[in-house]
């Protein structure tokens, strides 16, 4: 069997479990026809009904640069009406230029992403309740692989590993991953604070009473985190990403953040730093944590400034400022949510409750069988 059609087989049979009679949209572009085409296939054999929604990445600078406000800012209510029906959505990324966006303006890029507010209000309340399942993927193109540093059939073959997808059985890999991501949850799930020390950076917040979510390949894939979000107003501290971060096509670095009750007071980077505070201005809840998480994937060892994979390495944290997931328990409301990936390889430790569980980008958590993950040195 072939990369491309196990890949397809387990976004589909395993990832969103499509039922008979389920309406499953199937989002791509067509530099990502030979996995949309395998999905819609395996839709059809599931008995679910695909609906092949194909876009252009073109026309989005076309938008921003010649729309006007109204026009970037308006939402189809067929789209809407969509979001309220549909039972599943694979989301299959492809780009011919992931700077698409670059030297446009931030303030109309940062309205594009306020106009999405409507859809993912939708999206998040009926995926609280259970009633629609996603996932995202992504399928490599000559420019992402460039980006990321690669040739394209090293980037192939990145993915195919990150994903275990040269596995006789990927989903066996993906349920046995897990379980033990299960028990790390159950660990964190009992914490009250969370503490993060590396160069540059000492962030603590209360995470009392929210809820660690494992991810196994049911949300992203491929995937590898566990993520929660803090009390809103708890997070105080600072924190320095050297990871330079590719957001909505403009590539930011070297990002510092101060936080106080809960809020960014200040932010700098080196490059992109207008792209950035207009983000932050976005709305109310963009200076504000929705997300915070810890990468557990260690077949994702390098940074490819794609967030998919870059926020799964083994041995990193992220935080997202904006919208958190209401499954978590976080309360924060905001069109943005954006990742920032900060690597603990290093010198960075994570405390829990004062005692460390993460150390130089491994757990030090007793009986932690985590798929992948390098054995502590002995000490």
């Amino acid at each position: 069997m072939s990369i491309i059609r196990r890949w397809a087989r387990l976004l589909v049979h395993y990832s969103v479990g499509v039922q008979p009679g389920w309406k499953v949209e199937i989002r791509g572009n067509p530099l990502g026809e030979p996995l949309l085409k395998e999905v819609y296939r395996e839709v059809l054999k599931a008995g679910g009904f695909p609906h092949m929604k194909l876009g252009m990445e073109a026309l989005t600078p076309l938008l921003i640069g010649e729309g006007s406000d109204e026009q970037i800012g308006y939402q189809w209510p067929t789209d809407r009406e969509e979001a309220k029906e549909i039972d599943a959505r694979i989301s299959i990324g492809s780009s011919g230029n992931p700077r698409l966006l670059a030297g446009l303006p931030s303030d109309k890029v940062a309205l594009l992403r306020k106009a999405s507010e409507p859809l993912m209000e939708i999206t998040f309340d009926r995926t609280n309740k259970g009633e629609f399942t996603w996932v995202g993927t992504l399928f490599p193109t000559e420019a992402q692989a460039k980006e990321a540093g690669m040739s394209l059939p090293e980037f192939e073959e990145f993915i195919t590993k990150a994903g275990h997808l040269d596995e006789e059985d990927p989903v066996l890999f993906w349920r046995q991953f897990g379980r033990a991501q299960e028990q790390l949850a159950q660990v964190l799930n009992k914490g009250k604070e969370i503490h993060f020390l590396a160069p540059d950076t000492d962030l603590k917040m209360s995470v009392l009473g929210r809820t660690w979510i494992p991810c196994s390949g049911t949300l992203n894939f491929p995937d590898g985190e566990v993520f929660s979000a803090p009390i809103e107003e708890s997070v105080e501290g600072e924190i320095r990403y050297r990871f330079p971060t590719l957001y909505q096509g403009v590539l930011v670095e070297d990002i510092r953040l101060k936080f106080s009750s809960g809020v960014v007071v200040d932010a700098q980077a080196a490059k992109g730093e207008e792209h950035l505070l207009a983000l932050l201005d976005l709305d109310e809840g963009a200076r504000t944590v929705g997300e915070v998480a810890i990468g557990t994937n260690y077949a994702i060892q390098r940074h490819t400034k794609n967030i998919l994979f870059d926020e799964k390495i083994g041995g990193t944290i992220h935080l997202a400022l904006g919208r958190g997931y209401p499954q978590t328990g976080s309360r924060n409301l905001s069109a943005l949510h954006w990742d920032m990936v900060l690597d603990m390889r290093q010198g960075g430790r994570i405390l829990l409750d004062g005692e460390t569980i993460h150390e130089n980008g491994l757990f030090t958590i007793p009986n932690l069988n985590l798929p992948g993950m390098p054995s502590q040195p002995s000490r």
